[in-house]
């Protein structure tokens, strides 16, 4: 049984509280909960030690991902930002650039504060004008003019074991027949969102020894808009051509 009690004065309000029943303290409880706090602050703080960093290359090449993703956005429109927002984003990854960081990293970054910042100044005249119909088909590129190769399949040639590995099957053909089994076999992901293909890194296209032989042409394959036109490209006869089997032949 328990009853409480209120008292004030001058403003200022005390609270008490009385119960016919004395207090119970449990020793073991205490104990139990101190020891589990203490080892679970010890284990976070050993972890931070135990796990590696990321290496400056790595971090240099996080950071100008991450910018190139955002000045797609402000280029498609996804999202809208303020010119100091946005340089203030870019500024501090800029001071988070590690030391190792090349000159041309730096200035890559340096590049997209500067057509950043052009692009919302440029949204919010045409704004004014009623021309972000316009200005949005210039930024896509919507006048003929394509910003991307889907490579759909490769014939594997070096690496089969890795890739039979990473895809858990045996059958060669089905290795990277296709762009989610190609993207699973060279463990392809979105660290390397806006990597460079044409310099050597983690994923590079390179030479190849083989003679081509005879390409074809196609509409491209799920899609809606320009459906119709010859925009695949595949080598004729190839066994690891994703798709239909006319495709094939």
């Amino acid at each position: 049984m328990a009853d409480a009690d209120v008292h004030g004065n001058g403003g200022v309000f005390l609270y008490s509280s009385r119960s016919d029943k004395p207090d119970e303290y449990d020793t073991q409880q205490f104990y139990n909960a101190a020891l589990a706090t203490v080892a679970g602050l010890g284990a976070a703080a050993l972890s931070f030690r135990l796990l590696p960093p990321f290496s400056p290359a790595f971090r240099t090449r996080r950071l100008l991902v991450l910018s190139l993703r955002d000045l797609r956005r402000l280029a498609t429109g996804s999202i809208l930002r303020s010119p100091d927002g946005w340089e203030g984003r870019v500024y501090s990854r800029l001071s988070s650039l590690p030391d190792a960081a090349e000159p041309l990293q730096r200035s890559q970054l340096v590049a997209a504060l500067s057509v950043g910042t052009e692009i919302i100044h440029l949204r919010r005249i045409c704004h004014g004008f009623d021309l972000g119909s316009h200005l949005d088909a210039a930024l896509e590129r919507d006048s003929g003019y394509w910003a991307g190769v889907l490579i759909r399949a490769l014939e594997p040639r070096d690496g089969i074991s890795i890739m039979q590995r990473n895809r858990q099957i045996e059958r060669l053909r089905d290795l990277a027949r296709g762009p989610g089994r190609l993207t699973a076999a060279l463990r392809v992901d979105r660290w390397l969102d806006g990597l460079d293909l044409c310099r050597e890194g983690p994923l590079w296209l390179g030479p190849c020894d083989q003679e081509p032989g005879e390409i074809g042409q196609s509409i491209w394959i799920g899609i809606a808009r320009d459906a119709n036109r010859l925009l695949r490209f595949y080598l004729r006869g190839s066994l690891f051509v994703s798709g239909p089997r006319s495709l094939r032949e």
